[in-house]
């Protein structure tokens, strides 16, 4: 299971990610709680070149489980 995550930018530490020794070039974070990466959410429109997409706090979204 993934914990918080260090971002910093546009990288994440995967060290801290519980993810050691991987690295990923391109990665993106969203948290429900910034508004402006709710509206990322709510859209569906994160980044599809990422390597690595970090949802954080995605547990608080209405009904998260269901839009799968």
């Amino acid at each position: 299971m993934m914990k918080d995550a260090s971002v910093c930018g546009d990288w994440v530490r995967c060290e801290d990610a519980g993810l050691p020794g991987l690295s990923f070039g391109s990665t993106q974070y969203l948290n429900w709680d910034v508004l402006a990466d709710r509206a990322v959410l709510q859209r569906q429109s994160w980044n599809l070149r990422a390597e690595l997409l970090v949802m954080d706090e995605i547990h608080k979204m209405p009904n998260w489980n269901e839009k799968c």
